[in-house]
This record gives C-alpha cells, structure tokens and sequence, in this order.
C-alpha cells in the first residue's frame, strides 16, 4: 500500500506539471516549476522501481540520492525566477546543477566496481562506507546551501516589495517561505537519521519509503499553491525608475517639500489609496512623476517605504468610517472599501498603526463619546 503511494505521488507530479504546461497566462516561474515537479515525479518512479526490481533496476541506484541536493537548486531556481522584477529567465542559473558534480564523482568507484557489489550495496548497504559517507556529506552541503538561499532570497523580496507594492497578499510568497521551512525540516530529519541507518542497514530502504511518502505531501503542497500563483511584477516600470539628469539637481527641501504638500493635496482629495492594487507606478503615472522620484521622495525624504505610505491613509480612512458606520457595515466590509485585500493584512496593519486592533478601537471610541 505504502508503495504504491509512490507512484500515486509520481502521477500527481506529471499532473501539476501538465496544468503549468497549459496555464494561460503563462510564466517562466510556471515553467521552471513545471520541470521541478517533473524531475520529482522521476525519483519517485526511480525509487519504486528499486524497491520492486533491484536487482534489475540496481544502476538506478545513485540517482536516487540526488533528489534531495536537486530539491534545493530547484528552490532556488524558481525563487529566484518568481521574484526577478523582469519575470525573465536568466540561462546562467542552470549552472547550479553543475554542483551536483562533486557528489557524484565520489560515485565512480561505485559504478566500476561491477554488477554483484552494486547490487549488494542497493540492499543492505554493504561496502562503500567511505563512498557513502562522502556522498551524505557533499549532497547535504548543496542541499543546505542552497535551501538557505532560497530563504534569503524570499526574506529580501519581502523587503523589496514594500517599495513598490500597497499590499502583499499574495505576491509575499509566505506559502513559499512555509515550504522552504518544511524542506530543511525534511534536510534536518535525513541529517539525524544517517547515523542510525549506517550501524542499522536492514532498516535503511524502509525509512527511505517515508521519506518518499513525505515527498509526496510535499509535491501536492508545491503543485497546489505554484499553481495558483500568479506574476507578482506585471511589468518591469513597477520599478523604480532610473534617475534622469533634471531630477539630480531637484534633491533641496525645498523641492521636496513642494512635493510633499503637492502629494498630501492629491492622496487627499483624489483618494487612490481606494485602489487595493494601487502601485508605484500607478501613482506616480496619476501625479505625473516618475516612479523613481516618488520612491525617492518617500524613502529619503519622508523617511517611509511606499507599502506603508499608502496604508497609512487607508488606516485614517478606516478609522473614520468606523466611528461613522461602525453600525452599518462589518468592519471587514469596512476594510476592503477603504483599499484593504486581506483580512489578516488588514488586522495586522491597522494594529501596528494604532496599537489596537479594529473592535478595540471601536470599544475605545464608544467609551470616549459616552464620558463626554
């Protein structure tokens, strides 16, 4: 039963990877997932085969190990090709799997030493210690690596969106920093378990079987979720632009403050902050600046990201509707008519700016009106 599984996870692979294949609007992040999930439906097929045929299937045997330090540089991999600003695939990075090579030049003593040893070894890991070792010990190097990569990576895009972005739901990649957590959770048990499998070998293709099954869980998780995310930058002027010559002499306080009081009068009055996908680019198209004079003037000058900017305003929009229609709308209702996608985004932002949460607030007020 268990076994079978495997191949039920293979399947469940080849499908996520067809639907990415036909996605429509395509993009190279779905690509390069769609060939991540295709690489592991091939070392569950791999590992089945070795469980029901090894002696058939024994030269398989090695390429089997590679699945966890290839789960890594495909991580990285698409990472980096869901939080590159231009959305193009850069060719360089498929030399990353060019680290692989270590780990498997310590395998040519394996695959010369004939047909009888390399079956042998497949069953009850007998001979090759020092192979073995040395393998384990390059695969979990490549695989750390760059699992920690990934994570610095996702953490900077985090950051980097603030910049750009009114909001984050859904183009903060959590589910994807959640996997990147579940992965070296996965590294960490296979690192505790080598010890245990080396002085117990009858044991090892068993607890090998688990940790496919865990696999499998996995590849639904990453083909769900890769799935349903869409293209954070839609197009590469959400940027901030570039900085022309007439811009370079306009950094005085006086300019600045021109541009700020110009800014308040039309975030006032023109209320785009409404706008839950408002961007950089968008405001600065409305105001007629470019996009990298109002990331400056709101990074160096008033000293906020643009993330917090804009929510700024739709917290000072919420709080005075609550006071006013607190009885008539939910307060989510509330919160999504005044820019707010998220709830919890919602929750999280009003609370940072006012130290209560939404009820609180209103308790709050209703407790001054009724002392006053």
């Amino acid at each position: 039963m268990h076994k079978s599984l495997l191949m039920v996870g293979a399947a469940q692979a080849m499908f996520f990877a067809v639907l990415l294949f036909k996605k429509r609007p395509g993009t190279k992040a779905d690509f390069v997932l769609a060939l991540w999930l295709i690489s592991l439906c091939i070392h569950l097929v791999i590992f089945y085969l070795i469980l029901h045929y090894p002696v058939r299937y024994y030269f398989l045997g090695f390429i089997d190990a590679t699945l966890l330090p290839m789960s890594g540089i495909w991580m990285f991999i698409y990472t980096k090709t869901l939080t590159t600003p231009t959305g193009k695939f850069n060719y360089k990075w498929i030399l990353h799997f060019f680290s692989l090579l270590p780990a498997n030049f310590t395998l040519i003593p394996f695959y010369i030493s004939g047909k009888e040893k390399q079956i042998q070894f497949i069953q009850n890991l007998s001979g090759f210690n020092e192979l073995l070792i040395l393998g384990v010990i390059t695969n979990f190097i490549v695989f750390f690596a760059y699992v920690a990569a990934s994570y610095f990576e996702l953490k900077r895009h985090k950051k980097r969106i603030r910049f750009t972005f009114s909001y984050d739901h859904q183009i903060d990649l959590n589910w994807l920093i959640n996997l990147v957590y579940a992965l070296m959770l996965m590294g960490i048990l296979v690192v505790a378990l080598v010890p245990f499998l080396i002085s117990n070998r009858y044991y090892f293709l068993e607890i090998d079987l688990y940790l496919y099954l865990l696999q499998v869980v996995f590849i639904f998780i990453l083909g769900y979720w890769g799935f349903n995310q869409g293209k954070i930058f839609q197009y590469s002027n959400q940027l901030p632009q570039e900085k022309n010559k007439d811009e370079e002499i306009k950094g005085n306080l006086q300019f600045e403050d021109k541009l700020a009081r110009e800014l308040h009068t039309f975030m006032v009055s023109n209320k785009p902050y409404l706008n839950s996908k408002l961007t950089l680019y968008d405001l600065a198209s409305s105001l007629n600046w470019s996009s990298y004079n109002l990331s400056n003037h709101l990074n160096k000058f008033q000293n906020i990201n643009f993330y917090e900017f804009i929510n700024n305003y739709r917290v000072q929009e919420v709080k005075r509707k609550l006071k006013e229609d607190h009885n008539k709308f939910t307060i989510l209702a509330i919160a999504f008519d005044c820019g707010f996608n998220s709830k919890a985004s919602f929750n999280r932002i009003f609370k940072d700016a006012t130290g209560f949460t939404p009820t609180e607030y209103i308790n709050n007020s209703l407790n001054s009106k009724g002392r006053a």
